[in-house]
């Protein structure tokens, strides 16, 4: 997280790409939809262009990410010199 931090310091863009299976010869036996290596391209170039952080290539990154939180991922502005909280658990009694 602080090599991101770093990077962006020195006026360099990291941007992260998540994707599902890109149909390439690598993926070439799987049966799951795949996203055209075009697509992906033009995703992350429009993103480079928009400035923004990451980007999600596909339906499949799209439903895993909007299935884990709606919370902006830490590692996209971690800073640190904040101090992050451990997070408390509660357990449901049964």
């Amino acid at each position: 997280m602080r090599l991101r931090t770093g990077l962006r310091e020195q006026g360099t863009h990291v941007l992260g790409l998540h994707a599902g299976p890109i149909d390439t010869d690598m993926a070439s036996e799987l049966t799951l939809p795949k996203v055209k290596p075009v697509d992906v391209v033009r995703q992350v170039l429009s993103a480079i262009e928009a400035g923004r952080d990451e980007v999600l290539a596909d339906d499949l990154t799209r439903q895993v990410k909007a299935g884990l939180s709606n919370e902006v991922g830490i590692y996209l502005n971690f800073d640190p010199e904040r101090t992050v909280a451990p997070a408390t658990l509660e357990l449901a009694q049964v």
